[in-house]
């Protein structure tokens, strides 16, 4: 049985989500609490799995009370249920919350969220995950690189087009961006799977408070080489992986999901920089972990649902063998995936026995053998020099 505690300082909100989950009673063990403090302190006594937080609350509020949660137990989901919101209290939920939803709430949705949320923990393979993963909330960046984005954003002539590839290329923003475009803060139904639509959605305004507030950004030390050089590899590939695997595809859908999943399909390397130094053992994990774990962090923050599935889907042998029958966006990022690491273990030779790619052999065994392999690589091969346009 799953442990839920509910916060908010209006009694008759509680009675509410009583009432309204009631029949969940055998399922969810559900605590309501009238205050941030009190929660905390029914937190010594009970194992949470998920915690639903107001955010304007006297004395404590819901920034504060996630922050002390997310501290104190990493591995808690943590969902603000908040009225509206403006621009400095949404930065602060950004930093400390998985999901927020806007109140009033449509009662059968916010069950359907939190039934979803408590499902991803299948998606994980060990607790040592569950709190990495749950410790992520700023943004990492490297003080070179928020030097370069606070450049870009004060050139007036910035266009749209400029200020997406600006995003594009640095995934740890892409998924802040999206998490944010896919909440009910947005106003606009889930779904967005885009940096462009997650701009027409948020707002330019909210977009370049979100790269350049402290509240947002966590600054990686440039000195620690082995951060920086991880960092510029991941954001190398992530992108390299996106077109590949955009180009792979055979239609224009399948193609916007294998570029969105290759510029997420390495985030699960991020909470490791914000909670400690990486080390070879975080790095030099399975590739269907890494997916895995990426898709866990998707559905945390609510992503769509065709991106978790997509990233999932590349993961596992099994699922990979049940859509044999076409080729999918999955299929395309899992080998975009292989392609771009073998490309780019020359340029990082220094961190390459942490790089290697323990793809799945039978499917590529497979794949080696169809009769696109050869235009597949490619075609590869001409988007990272640059001599072959992206093609969808």
């Amino acid at each position: 049985m799953y442990n839920i505690i509910f916060v908010d300082d209006e009694q008759r909100v509680l009675d509410g989500l009583k009432r309204m989950l009631y029949k969940r009673r055998n399922e969810w063990n559900m605590v309501f609490a009238i205050s941030g403090e009190e929660a905390l302190s029914r937190m010594n006594d009970i194992s949470f799995d998920l915690v639903v937080s107001d955010m304007r609350m006297p004395k404590m509020d819901g920034a504060e009370l996630l922050s002390h949660v997310k501290e104190r137990n990493p591995s808690i989901i943590r969902v603000v249920l908040s009225g509206q919101m403006d621009q400095i209290t949404a930065l602060q939920a950004l930093s400390v919350s998985h999901q927020f939803l806007m109140k009033p709430c449509d009662p059968k949705k916010q069950e359907l969220i939190i039934e979803s949320l408590l499902a991803l923990r299948s998606l994980t393979s060990t607790p040592e995950d569950i709190v990495y993963t749950g410790s992520y909330g700023k943004i990492p960046l490297l003080a070179n690189q928020i030097q370069n984005i606070k450049e870009q954003l004060n050139n007036p002539e910035l266009s749209t087009t400029a200020l997406i590839s600006l995003i594009e290329a640095l995934p740890s923003v892409v998924a802040k961006v999206l998490q944010v475009a896919n909440s009910s803060f947005s106003g606009f139904d889930r779904g967005t799977a885009t940096v462009e639509s997650a701009i027409k959605a948020v707002g330019s305004h909210l977009i370049r408070s979100i790269l350049t507030s402290d509240l947002t950004i966590n600054i990686i030390d440039n000195t620690h080489a082995v951060d920086s050089r991880i960092m510029s590899y991941v954001q190398e590939k992530s992108l390299l992986t996106a077109k590949i695997a955009a180009s792979l595809s055979c239609n224009q859908e399948h193609a916007g999901t294998a570029f969105a999943c290759g510029l997420l399909h390495r985030i699960a390397l991020y909470p490791f920089l914000e909670h400690t130094r990486l080390t070879e053992s975080h790095v030099f994990i399975n590739n269907r972990q890494h997916l895995r774990l990426s898709a866990y962090m998707a559905g945390l923050w609510g992503l769509p649902s065709n991106l978790v599935m997509c990233l999932q889907t590349a993961a596992e042998k099994e699922l990979l063998n049940n859509h044999a029958t076409h080729f999918d966006a999955a299929h395309a990022l899992h080998i975009a995936d292989y392609l771009t690491t073998h490309q780019l273990s020359p340029h990082y030779q220094d961190i390459s026995n942490w790089i290697t790619n323990p793809t799945d052999q039978s499917f590529l065994d497979g794949l080696t053998t169809h009769s696109k392999w050869s235009e597949w690589v490619s075609l590869a091969e001409g988007i990272h020099s640059g001599t072959t346009s992206l093609r969808t």
